[in-house]
């Protein structure tokens, strides 16, 4: 029975790698200047790629971003980069996976995770050219389930928007709890096409 369990673990994360990897890039991501982290090899079909930290009260507005069809589906994501010489994977698990989600799927693992893990908590804003604010949503990990995507990065999914004008926009991202365990994950906020949507 374990046997089977780990097989099955093996082959989930291992079919997620081969999807977002299969589905092709966007062209070349957005990023900060000077970003160390080679966001199009990390994070192949994202939009926009720019690093954050997780501090509560840290505010970041990425760069603008050019929205070009009212129809297009964007996933706002955070990114991070699994470490698994730094953080075992079971333990990485309990870090980004949502409450709900890891009492689900604690079997993966074959243990339940820790109750005081900190939690993801983002509030991230949508900004027209002139800073209006048009869309928001805040998302904690303690509260919310969402979706996760395991591979040699993670992407957990922060909410998403649609039906845009097209031109340019922002993306202001506000912190609201402390997590300095993924400080050595890079973390990242994304602007992607959502997963079975990418091409």
């Amino acid at each position: 029975m374990k046997r089977t369990r780990r097989f099955k673990a093996v082959l989930l994360v291992t079919l997620l790698a081969i999807g977002g990897a299969g589905c092709g890039g966007t062209g070349p991501v957005l990023t900060t200047p000077g970003n160390p982290v080679p966001v199009a090899e990390l994070f192949p079909t994202a939009l926009l790629a720019e690093p954050i930290k997780l501090r509560a009260g840290y505010t970041h507005t990425t760069q603008p971003f050019e929205v070009t069809s009212p129809v297009a589906v964007w996933e706002v994501s955070l990114g991070v980069v699994r470490r698994d010489e730094m953080i075992p994977f079971k333990r990485f698990f309990c870090l980004v996976f949502p409450r709900e989600g890891q009492l689900r799927a604690s079997k993966l693992v074959e243990k339940r995770c820790p109750d005081d893990e900190p939690g993801i908590h983002i509030r991230w804003e949508l900004l027209r050219s002139d800073g209006t604010a048009i869309s928001e949503f805040t998302y904690d990990a303690l509260k919310q389930n969402t979706s996760s995507q395991f591979g040699h990065n993670v992407l957990i999914g922060l909410g998403a928007f649609t039906k845009q004008a097209a031109g340019q926009y922002r993306l202001r991202v506000t912190v609201l709890r402390d997590f300095p365990e993924l400080d050595i994950t890079n973390p990242h906020i994304l602007i992607d096409k959502p997963f079975f949507r990418r091409r």
